[in-house]
């Protein structure tokens, strides 16, 4: 079948960082977007034999209620660069505290900001995107409609796609789902493999598209053509965590769904539709999908009742497998040694608190997981206890023989592990005070 093609993630790691920050103050709705100019009539011509040659291949109807434009490149811009300026004081205070919580967890740099990486990454490689809740198809001007290259054509199959997808399966739709079923906080993760199936789906039929059209030779033009491109260029100063994080709807989804797909053709991938999987744990071993393994209860208590005034949680959301296999990755540089750690994820979870006051803030993250059998919670556990001796070098102390405290450079951490339970809680915090605060809360609400 030929792999995923390496496409421009910059818009998609743009929207990701925003959706952070809404999330942890209730979500809002993007603003509307500047009025597109229409096509001239051979451009649409031109566009539309695409789009019907793409809806063949992905074996859906076109979306007739797409409404197609083009935007200059330096009015996008200015748009996404907006959509960061009218964030709220309020707003900005949580993104600093994330950019704080993935700092702690070494997911970027001690200098790198979450929304600095995202307007530097820029949208100068987006060539074309759907806004289904626009029913809007925009093309970024600077491109000339008739002299299309192999990638180009690529970009905006896949694009066409995404509106064939809205119109038979209703992404709008789908995102409400994803904030019901956030709102349960049910150890799903709906907000990651609803866009998994949709870009999974949507890359898949791009690969099929440049096989039957460009024949199979199609990948070293596509790879001949990105050689040395600004987006990749700008990629490469994005931090190799966010760029896993940004690239996994493209690669991982991808094969998730190809699986399928090799199975029962794009009538299974449609089946998948009714019932998205819940977890990344399910994308990544589509065996766990098939069985229905879903996740096991799980539920941390809210230690912001005992950390004291003016401390609030801020966000309390499911750490999947990927997510695990991320940090571990991260830190470990191992890919064999993190997956094996990460696989056997029974359920996680990840709680953000955070203070602020007279202009500083203070943060503690509390993840939770729970792993499936005895062999799985000491894989873990020898990953993790590898990435607190990474991080501390020596200054690493043993608490009651099954929990450590260590120091790291402008951190503080406690792990504790139940091997009964197959259960494991770390915390992180900037200062040992609110650490120690933090570990006393947990214990006397867990009693332990």
């Amino acid at each position: 079948m030929g792999n995923a093609p390496r496409r421009a993630l910059v818009l998609a790691f743009f929207a990701a960082l925003l959706a952070m920050a809404a999330a942890g103050c209730g979500g809002r709705q993007p603003p509307d977007l500047p009025p597109l100019k229409p096509f001239g009539k051979a451009q649409e011509e031109r566009l539309h034999a695409l789009r019907d040659r793409a809806a063949g291949v992905r074996g859906l109807p076109a979306n007739p209620d797409a409404r197609e434009g083009t935007i200059s490149r330096e009015r996008f811009r200015r748009y996404l660069e907006g959509q960061a300026s009218s964030l709220e004081p309020e707003e900005l205070r949580d993104l600093r505290a994330f950019t704080i919580a993935a700092r702690m967890l070494h997911l970027i740099g001690p200098e790198d900001d979450l929304l600095e990486i995202s307007q530097n990454a820029g949208a100068a490689a987006v060539l074309g995107l759907y806004y289904y809740r626009y029913d809007q198809l925009v093309f970024v001007s600077g491109t000339d409609i008739d002299t299309l290259g192999p990638g180009d054509e690529l970009t905006l199959a896949h694009e066409y796609v995404h509106s064939f997808q809205d119109r038979r399966f209703d992404l709008d739709g789908r995102e409400r789902l994803v904030a019901r079923k956030a709102a349960r906080g049910d150890n799903t993760e709906y907000d990651a493999t609803i866009r998994c199936l949709i870009e999974g789906d949507a890359t898949l039929a791009e690969v099929l598209y440049a096989q039957e059209y460009f024949g199979p030779d199609w990948q070293g033009l596509f790879d001949q053509r990105d050689q040395g491109s600004e987006s990749l260029q700008e990629l490469a100063e994005v931090p190799p965590a966010i760029r896993r994080y940004a690239a996994f709807p493209y690669n991982e989804c991808f094969t998730f769904v190809a699986s399928l797909w090799q199975d029962g053709g794009w009538a299974s991938v449609n089946d998948v539709w009714k019932e998205p999987p819940k977890t990344t744990e399910q994308v990544l071993h589509p065996e766990k999908y098939i069985g229905r393994d879903g996740p096991r209860p799980l539920r941390v208590p809210d230690l912001s009742l005992r950390l004291g005034g003016r401390w609030a949680q801020l966000q309390d959301v499911t750490f999947g497998e990927f997510d695990v296999y991320n940090y571990l990755l991260t830190l470990l540089g191992d890919r064999a040694r993190a997956r094996r750690a990460a696989a056997g994820w029974g359920a996680g979870r990840m709680a953000l608190y955070r203070k602020h006051a007279e202009g500083r803030q203070q943060v503690v993250v509390h993840l939770s997981l729970n792993w499936d059998t005895d062999r799985d919670f000491r894989e873990y556990l020898s990953g993790q206890r590898a990435v607190i001796r990474d991080v501390s070098g020596s200054r690493v102390w043993s608490d009651q023989g099954h929990a450590l405290r260590w120091r790291g450079d402008g951190e503080q951490g406690y792990i504790r592990w139940d091997a009964g339970q197959r259960q494991v809680d770390v915390l992180i915090a900037l200062e040992r005070g609110p650490l120690e605060r933090a570990k006393a809360a947990l214990q006397s609400m867990t009693n332990v």
